[in-house]
């Protein structure tokens, strides 16, 4: 992360993104269903409609660490314009 230009604020927004992420996976936890392994994983491979707190997580993740270059990667050189879909990751 220090290649790309984090300073000490920025590595103290990665952790706030960390301890949400802990939160909202507890929270999948504490569920009937998340309280077995195999329930808990089911429930992950939904994607983020299984936690409505995910969604804004997703987008405050992706806007924040789209403010950093991407290290080995030249901008001009990227074919990819669009908005990135994650929901397919998870299928």
């Amino acid at each position: 992360m220090t290649s790309r230009g984090f300073k000490e604020n920025d590595f103290a927004k990665v952790a706030e993104f960390f301890d949400r992420a802990v939160s909202i996976a507890n929270d999948l936890k504490n569920t009937e269903k998340g309280s077995k392994l195999k329930g808990f994983r089911e429930m992950c491979l939904v994607g983020p409609s299984v936690h409505p707190d995910l969604i804004k997580l997703r987008e405050d993740v992706m806007t924040f660490a789209s403010s950093f270059p991407t290290v080995g990667f030249d901008e001009s050189e990227m074919g990819f314009t669009g908005e990135y879909n994650f929901d397919v990751v998870a299928a």
